[in-house]
């Protein structure tokens, strides 16, 4: 499932998803992320700006397995520290932290349950 609230993001997922032969494997939806979620998924990513991340991490978990993944990115260096505290005070252990650098400031972060 790929939900997203911007318009042109979904429509342009929905071509990718088409693109990739995956129309019977994903589900292109939009809609406020977890608004009318009742299902529990493996792993999720957010590309999305560090406070929504923060913001979303402890309710999110309630939607991931036992061991799930919760993969966030496009965290800038100063954000970083907000971000780790959001996910360990929701409960999530940080497995790794990725980053390229200073000249692209950009984290990844891949958080267990």
């Amino acid at each position: 499932m790929a939900v997203d609230i911007d318009p042109d993001a979904v429509r342009v997922a929905k071509e990718n998803v088409a693109h990739n032969g995956l129309d019977a494997m994903i589900d292109v939806r939009k809609g406020d992320l977890l608004q009318g979620l009742s299902q529990q998924f493996d792993f999720a990513v957010a590309n999305i700006l560090a406070p929504v991340i923060c913001m979303l991490a402890a309710p999110l978990k309630k939607h991931l397995t036992p061991g799930g993944r919760f993969i966030c990115s496009g965290i800038i260096a100063e954000a970083e520290p907000d971000v780790n505290k959001a996910l360990l005070d929701a409960g999530y252990t940080i497995d790794e932290i990725l980053s390229t650098g200073e000249l692209a400031p950009f984290r990844l972060i891949s958080a267990l349950t």
